[in-house]
């Protein structure tokens, strides 16, 4: 026999399930279940937007009028919950979107938001940076139009295209340069000219 707190967990379960993309209720979900606490979670996942009404017309269909107002007082809670300066850096530095909902009740949410995205874009623009230098360094630099590559007379065969040579510099030649491409940590794609051998 399943035990009222049990059952109160299993509703509250089905009712994520559903908000999570099943659009029927059963008359027992519309009917036991606290829409207080309902709209509180639904806040403090911050991802949705307030679902009242889908659920509001969901248990219409079994003639059961849901508790609005309860569910949009445990929304603003559970919104008031998750909406902090610290959540808003977060969600920035995850390269999260804003979660628009929160001016709803304040700016502190954004404030921090507006911190972490700026973090963020200079992290990103070092790490853009960063790897330009990694990719140039580990192909002898970064090229502008061609490359000159030094060639070395050996025994009067330039080394490695085995043409006649009398000095070193006869063996010199100049070729295009190559461009080489990776992606950051952010997934920023960076492309650099460089002179490989």
């Amino acid at each position: 026999m399943i035990k009222g707190i049990e059952m109160k967990v299993l509703f509250t379960l089905a009712f994520l399930f559903i908000l999570n993309g099943c659009s029927s209720l059963t008359k027992d979900q519309c009917v036991n279940n606290n829409w207080f606490d309902l709209g509180k979670k639904q806040g403090l996942r911050a991802n949705d937007p307030p679902e009242h009404d889908d659920i509001e017309k969901a248990c219409a269909k079994h003639g059961i009028q849901i508790k609005k107002e309860n569910y949009k007082a445990g929304f603003l809670e559970g919104l008031k919950e998750y909406c902090t300066y610290q959540n808003g850096r977060t969600r920035a530095l995850q390269g999260d979107r804003i979660y628009d909902y929160c001016d709803k009740v304040g700016n502190e949410f954004r404030e921090g938001f507006s911190k972490g995205y700026w973090e963020r874009e200079a992290s990103r623009k070092k790490g853009i940076e960063s790897l330009e230098d990694e990719l140039a360094n580990m192909h002898g630099g970064v090229c502008h139009i061609s490359c000159r590559v030094k060639g070395s007379c050996s025994s009067g065969v330039c080394q490695p295209s085995g043409e006649t040579c009398n000095f070193s510099s006869d063996c010199d030649s100049t070729k295009p340069c190559e461009t080489i491409t990776s992606q950051t940590s952010y997934g920023d794609s960076v492309s650099v000219s460089v002179c490989k051998p």
